[in-house]
């Protein structure tokens, strides 16, 4: 009987250690991820601003166009007058591919 009660408490000190470990490793894991995640969305709004700017000039279309770009937290705010409800699309389209912006309000009015 004193076996049996033995293998039982170790059987449960074996299973609650395991228990216990896995779910430390899942916390960890699951806050990792964050942690990178974080550091890679650390910007510097002024270079997005910057990015998001030489795009637009870079691009013979949108060059001519008086836009202003406010970035905060990769954040990008676009105001300002386009031609076309083609340009207001590509240039959001745009603006989403550069390093940094997070999101794009595209408050930009078209003609």
């Amino acid at each position: 009987m004193k076996s049996l009660s033995t293998l039982w408490l170790t059987g449960f000190i074996l299973i609650s250690t395991s228990l216990l470990y896995g779910c430390d490793q899942d916390q960890n894991t699951a806050q990792l991820p964050k942690e990178n995640q974080s550091q890679t969305q650390e910007v510097n709004d002024k270079d997005v601003t910057a990015n998001v700017k030489r795009a637009l000039s870079n691009h013979a279309e949108f060059k001519h166009l008086n836009i202003t770009v406010v970035t905060t937290k990769g954040d990008v705010l676009l105001t300002g007058e386009v031609d076309n409800e083609y340009q207001l699309e590509t240039i959001t389209m745009l603006v989403q591919t550069i390093d940094g912006v997070h999101t794009v309000h595209n408050h930009l009015l078209s003609h």
